[in-house]
């Protein structure tokens, strides 16, 4: 088992007061350690779309300081925005980092 840590982060509509509106207000943030079989990581990954790499270009060997996250999207409802990002847990065995890898390739972020 891997464990992921999955960070969901809702962000309140912006209010517009004149000045520049292109940043979201600071949201509240809720961590998920969930563990997962490789299988279910890349399903995840792929499914979320949780595609988009901590930094830019993707390495080429991602460790566990690279992360990956989907786009912000808006609930039209509400207003609010949300951001999900999933990270390779810190308590992983070393050993493990190679499935954090399989599964970027997996999901088609490296070759």
């Amino acid at each position: 088992m891997i464990r992921v840590n999955i960070v969901t982060t809702i962000y309140p509509p912006p209010h517009f007061d004149g000045h520049d509106g292109d940043y979201l207000p600071d949201g509240d943030a809720d961590v998920e350690a969930r563990d997962m079989t490789f299988s279910e990581l890349a399903l995840l990954l792929i499914e979320e779309n949780v595609t988009m790499p901590s930094s830019w270009p993707p390495p080429a060997d991602p460790g566990p300081s690279d992360w990956l996250m989907c786009e912000t999207y808006q609930d039209y409802r509400t207003g609010e925005w949300t951001e999900k990002s999933v990270h390779f847990a810190r308590d992983n065995a070393p050993s493990k980092r190679k499935y954090w890898r399989w599964a970027w390739r997996a999901a088609g972020i490296i070759k």
